[in-house]
């Protein structure tokens, strides 16, 4: 198993690109979780991050189909907080906007486009 093409998703719609793929492996969920079923060939594989792709759909089409989520752990956790207060965590802010209903309304475009890079954050005066 290889890459046979890179898609750029800013450019191009995977689903018109893509065909007969053996995985799958979505972290985007939703709309990118629903085509992904049309582009696996039978006994091909869909492994989602973050939803739950239709299992009977996948099941008629002879698809595999996984979910997988992180479990907490609370000595990770624990370090994890020490690291934050110290300081040595920084989140990357990839987009700010005012507390307002137009604010509110970009906030949700870019969240909902799948590819916002880093936090979206809501600024409160």
């Amino acid at each position: 198993m290889g890459v046979d093409e890179f898609i750029n998703y800013k450019t191009t719609d995977f689903a018109n690109v893509a065909k007969d793929l053996d995985l799958v492996l979505d972290t985007l969920g939703g709309e990118t979780l629903a085509k992904s079923l049309d582009l696996v060939k039978p006994r091909g594989r869909i492994v989602s991050t973050v939803g739950q792709p239709d299992e009977g759909e996948a099941k008629m089409r002879n698809i595999m189909v996984k979910s997988l989520s992180a479990k907490s752990n609370g000595e990770q956790l624990s370090k994890l907080a020490a690291l934050i207060e110290k300081g040595s965590v920084k989140p990357h802010i990839g987009h700010e906007f005012p507390l307002t209903a137009q604010g509110l309304s970009e906030a949700h475009k870019v969240s909902e486009s799948h590819h916002a890079k880093g936090k979206i954050n809501i600024e409160i005066k």
